[in-house]
């Protein structure tokens, strides 16, 4: 029997599949009623209906043609908004391709014909091939948003790649208990910023190297009593000192040279319009002003480098000329090079070290220490005391702890 109490709402989504060239009047909607959802009613109940929706607030708009009836007008979202949207999910590395096509079918299931017709024709390709290596981040995400915003601890435990490439748990299945305060995007990767049971300082954790995360019912310590400071000031403080390498600088003036005229345009995405240029010898020199070099500028500087190079200042020129130098002796040497931890790009600057030192200190890299617990082992979850398993999940590598090792070791 149909739920005559509905129909306002069944009124609103037949309204919803229409636009400015797809109308629909009182007695089609009676008959689409009638037809899909198996309520009767008259015209005019139709039309007290969305007299209703209109006063609450619904851009429903009536055409100048009363006999073609009413179409739905603005949307929550512009068009563009939801291509924004769209790519974003596309190029999310953590989101699987069967969930971009849920979202992406969510976004635009409330457009009319025409727009949903243009999406269909323009839906964003999957731009990363590496979706979803931990398909179990968005648990752990909404796990840990819920804890935050109910100022609750959570509980949770860490996976990693050893040094043959096998999934494993970190430490033996332990179980780490952290009053969360933040979450951080950085580098398309999601941190969890917060404090560690029995510590006061914060510390972070990638998100997809997390897994059976679960909100506690310890309430959260107040952090500006265990920092000494407001919490947004902590966390700006935190994350600028922890996600950005110590040896990030800007110059005041930065030349860079290049002879193709169709260059052009990699400098000006990259950095901006110059502020000066000169032609000379064959060759353009630009100028840029208040340059930033980051990590990010540094790898764009070795990845370009013939096509570009800096010609000022000179400390930079020496800089990258070591970076250079160090790239080929890497190849010309048959037992490699000692990696400058402090440039590496994709991680905090403290996670870079504890990489590279993890397979001479850390036990989980050694087959034969008693820590070492692969996944093929199903470890119990610590939120359903091993009934039940986690069959799908295939971390990727942890590097998110660097001072904890040592804390850990004593334990």
């Amino acid at each position: 029997m149909a739920n005559v109490k509905l129909k306002l709402l069944h009124v609103l989504d037949l309204l919803l599949n229409t636009d400015e060239q797809h109308t629909i009047n009182a007695t089609q909607i009676v008959k689409a009623l009638s037809k899909i959802y198996g309520i009767t009613t008259e015209r005019k109940s139709v039309c007290r209906d969305i007299a209703t929706l209109q006063t609450y607030g619904h851009d429903i708009i009536a055409d100048r043609d009363k006999r073609k009836g009413w179409y739905y007008g603005k949307r929550r979202f512009s068009p563009w908004q939801i291509r924004i949207f769209l790519d974003a999910i596309a190029s999310t590395p953590f989101i699987s391709r069967n969930d971009c096509r849920t979202l992406s079918n969510e976004l635009v299931k409330d457009f009319g014909p025409n727009d949903k017709r243009m999406f269909s024709e323009l839906m964003p390709t999957i731009y990363n091939n590496r979706k979803a290596i931990n398909n179990k981040l968005k648990l752990a995400l909404s796990e840990i948003m819920q804890a935050i915003a109910w100022e609750r601890a959570v509980e949770f435990q860490l996976y990693t790649y050893n040094k043959v490439f096998k999934s494993v748990m970190r430490r033996g299945s332990k179980v780490y208990k952290v009053d969360p305060y933040s979450l951080a995007w950085i580098n398309s990767n999601y941190y969890l910023i917060g404090i560690k049971e029995g510590e006061t300082e914060l510390r972070y954790f990638r998100l997809d190297r997390i897994s059976n995360a679960h909100m506690t019912g310890t309430p959260r310590r107040d952090a500006k009593e265990l920092l000494g400071m407001d919490l947004k000031k902590a966390l700006q403080i935190f994350t600028q000192e922890i996600f950005h390498s110590e040896s990030d600088r800007t110059y005041k003036e930065v030349v860079i040279r290049f002879k193709d005229e169709g260059l052009a345009n990699m400098l000006v995405d990259k950095f901006g319009l110059p502020v000066s240029v000169e032609e000379k010898n064959g060759c353009i020199y630009a100028t840029f002003k208040d340059f930033e070099y980051t990590s990010s500028t540094r790898t764009w500087l070795l990845s370009y480098s013939s096509l570009f190079a800096v010609t000022a200042p000179q400390d930079l020129i020496e800089a990258v000329k070591a970076d250079l130098n160090k790239g080929l002796a890497n190849y010309g040497s048959a037992e490699g090079v000692e990696a400058d931890v402090d440039h590496i790009v994709g991680a905090p600057k403290s996670t870079v070290g504890f990489i590279l030192e993890e397979a001479a200190q850390d036990a989980d890299y050694d087959e034969n220490a008693e820590d070492y617990v692969t996944i093929e082992d199903n470890a119990p979850c610590i939120c359903c005391d091993g009934d039940e398993e986690d069959d799908d999940f295939d971390p990727d590598s942890q590097d998110d702890l660097d001072e904890d090792e040592e804390d850990d070791d004593q334990e």
